[in-house]
């Protein structure tokens, strides 16, 4: 009576999917702790209690139809997914995130017809504890989208793999308005123009990885903030707000256009190499407490605000150092190179560093002032 009382309560506790390969099990043990002693019912419900907690919460949950992710009737097997399942949407249907839910894996499956994953109001979706992969598969059909739409909401991940299709009128869309994505790193494959990554407001991505080339980004008004720990590179696209807060030091893969690059707002000591690539636009540099690695030929910033924070020139060749007030401002690059003051008055307010080998030239035709304060 013990036994089949156990086995009702465990049987009422898993999903539809696991009782055949349960019931099967639990015959078997039943035959033999019918003929064993009460030590072995122990044994046998630890057992049990083992597979249940591997193998049993976790199954692979696909939608049936457009609606809220909570109606279980829009779920195949008429249970809305939990945090441990891995989550698809079907072509065709578009789930609306209405609540603060979670999953272990999102996969968006290639569309036939217009789907995907909208997040409504400032609701939320976490895929694995911030550690879940969400992938996004080339659309099939002309004029239709596959779309993943956080609007004022947020998602939190792992890894976004975005694929283009190779046809203009099918899009695989990450689009943000004022809300936040959090993410490890988004990659991107297949064709370009139709991997989209869109900003339409002034959101905010937070990634810890890195941020690949191959897809098309639209950065409205939002911002990037890149606060991994470990170097993390970012493709050259067009930004308006980038922010670095990782001190292991972020790259550009590719020469960026951005209109205002803040360090260190949040992480003291962050980095910024510009990798010897040219930034267009560059209207505002905010340096906080931070280090700005300048290997291009020239300083490419309009306005400068310094804060505690290093500027190094460290080009191995011949550089112009911009007529700016510096706090610290550091000249290296070794084998006997030249960095000339390109103007005047250039400004040190706290340290100036010439490494050995380097010579800071002030202009052979054209007087130059360098204040230190």
């Amino acid at each position: 009576m013990l036994i089949n009382s156990v086995l009702i309560i465990i049987l009422l506790q898993i999903s539809k999917n696991k009782k055949k390969k349960l019931v099967s099990m639990i015959n078997i043990f039943r035959n033999r702790i019918e003929q064993k002693t009460v030590g072995m019912l122990k044994v046998f419900i630890v057992l049990l209690g083992l597979f249940l907690g591997v193998n049993s919460f976790a199954a692979t949950i696909t939608s049936a139809g457009t609606g809220n992710w909570s109606d279980g009737t829009k779920w195949v097997g008429g249970v809305a997914p939990g945090s441990g399942d891995d989550v698809i949407i079907a072509s065709g249907h578009t789930i609306t995130v209405n609540g603060t839910y979670s999953c272990n894996t999102l996969v968006i499956n290639a569309a036939g017809a217009s789907n995907g994953i909208t997040i409504s109001s400032s609701n939320s979706l976490n895929v694995g504890a911030g550690a879940g992969s969400v992938t996004m598969n080339a659309v099939t059909t002309n004029s239709v989208s596959s779309t993943l739409a956080v609007g004022t909401g947020s998602l939190t991940c792992g890894n976004i793999s975005m694929t283009g299709s190779s046809t203009g009128t099918q899009n695989t869309i990450l689009s943000v308005s004022t809300g936040t994505i959090t993410c490890t790193g988004i990659s991107f494959s297949g064709t370009a123009a139709q991997a989209k990554l869109t900003f339409s407001s002034t959101g905010n991505l937070n990634i810890s990885g890195n941020l690949g080339s191959g897809g098309t980004f639209t950065s409205s008004t939002g911002t990037v903030n890149f606060n991994g720990s470990t170097a993390q590179t970012f493709a050259g696209y067009s930004y308006n707000i980038i922010k670095i807060n990782n001190t292991a030091g972020v790259t550009p893969s590719s020469a960026p256009t951005i209109a205002t690059l803040t360090i260190a707002d949040v992480t003291s000591g962050s980095i910024f190499n510009d990798g010897a690539y040219a930034v267009s636009t560059a209207t505002t540099l905010n340096l906080n407490n931070g280090t700005y690695n300048c290997t291009a030929a020239s300083f490419p910033w309009g306005t400068l605000n310094a804060g505690t924070g290093t500027v190094n020139y460290s080009l191995a060749g011949s550089q112009t150092v911009a007529a700016k007030t510096y706090y610290n401002l550091g000249i290296s690059g070794g084998s006997n190179n030249v960095k000339t003051l390109g103007g005047t008055p250039t400004t040190v307010s706290n340290v100036l560093t010439i490494a050995a080998s380097t010579s800071l030239d002030f202009g052979i035709t054209t007087a130059r002032t360098l204040t230190l304060s």
